[in-house]
């Protein structure tokens, strides 16, 4: 669902940062607590639902919409790793 999430966001605001997670939170967010509940996982529903209102996550929810608005640099790392770094951070 994560690819498929941040695809919906993107598709269905504005690109700003409030209606990203505006939408991420009243769209997104309560279909992995659907999820979680449909399973029979309760107890990973409610704490997912404590999670997503968290303040912190909130602020870094903010963080990763804004990640999603910029353009990315690409960097391989020589470990085989990547690493994904919105231009604004490099420049």
């Amino acid at each position: 669902m994560g690819e498929q999430a941040a695809a919906d966001v993107q598709a269905n605001t504005d690109g700003t940062i409030d209606s990203m997670a505006q939408y991420w939170n009243e769209k997104i967010a309560p279909q992995y607590y659907q999820e979680y509940l449909k399973t029979g996982d309760i107890q990973k529903a409610h704490a997912f639902k404590k999670y997503a209102e968290n303040e912190n996550v909130q602020q870094g929810m903010k963080y990763g919409a804004q990640a999603l608005r910029s353009p990315i640099l690409l960097i391989l790392h020589p470990v085989n790793r990547v690493l994904l770094l919105p231009m604004a951070w490099v420049l």
